[in-house]
């Protein structure tokens, strides 16, 4: 969520993986292409893939 104006950037998916949570980041990123993102996540494996990393 943006604090500035409380948008908020939702997905669903069919599954929790690397390439779900990579297009998440890609909608967080289109949303807020010009402000610091900060993201905190749990330890899921997909938050920490290495094609996620790169």
């Amino acid at each position: 969520m943006r604090s500035c104006d409380g948008h908020e950037v939702i997905m669903t998916a069919s599954c929790r993986n690397s390439t779900h949570y990579q297009r998440f980041l890609r909608l967080i990123e289109k949303a807020s292409p010009t402000s610091e993102i900060v993201i905190v996540a749990d330890n899921l494996s997909s938050h920490n893939s290495k094609s996620t990393r790169e």
